[in-house]
């Protein structure tokens, strides 16, 4: 399945699995393929992994997620690890870690 979300000049083309999982994304920049990210998912459909690649094959990110999950499956605690870092991206925190916690309450439980 493909979905598409659109702006004046660049394109997001959204393709899911046959169970609706979020399995790449293609972007195209004033008509042009500019890159692409891939999930690999976990039986829950979280992505464990996923990679960004350009045009032309290169791949210049990859990184690594890990989850903790709660009684009722839902994840709770989420941990990034880059692995390949965009050779010119810059960003304030060049920490190869990012830990994403969130809180659930359940009102029926």
């Amino acid at each position: 399945m493909k979905t598409t979300n659109k702006d004046t000049t660049d394109l997001s083309e959204y393709y899911y699995s046959k169970e609706k999982i979020l399995d790449s994304i293609r972007y195209i920049v004033q008509k042009k393929h500019k890159e692409t990210e891939i999930f690999v998912n976990d039986k829950s459909g979280n992505p464990v992994k996923y990679f960004k690649i350009l045009a032309g094959g290169d791949t210049i990110s990859n990184y690594l997620l890990q989850y903790q999950y709660d009684k009722y499956g839902n994840w709770v605690k989420k941990l990034e690890t880059t692995l390949k870092k965009e050779r010119f991206a810059f960003s304030g925190n060049d920490d190869p870690y990012s830990l994403v916690v969130r809180e659930i309450k359940y009102s029926d439980k």
